[in-house]
């Protein structure tokens, strides 16, 4: 899940900057990076919790 966080982190930077920059390649390159790491992210989570490894504070 952290590459996944990182991925989301450097896309929005990138989007970010193909904002600053007017540049629409940089902008659709940091769309595609948010959704696939946000994809990414969703997928090991899930795998986590089907694994039972995510604390769902249950007492």
């Amino acid at each position: 899940m952290l590459i996944a966080s990182l991925v989301i982190i450097i896309g929005f930077v990138a989007l970010l900057s193909g904002a600053w920059e007017q540049n629409m390649v940089t902008i659709f390159t940091g769309i595609v990076l948010v959704i696939a790491g946000w994809i990414s992210f969703y997928l090991s989570w899930r795998k986590a919790a089907k694994e039972g490894r995510i604390n769902k504070d249950e007492q």
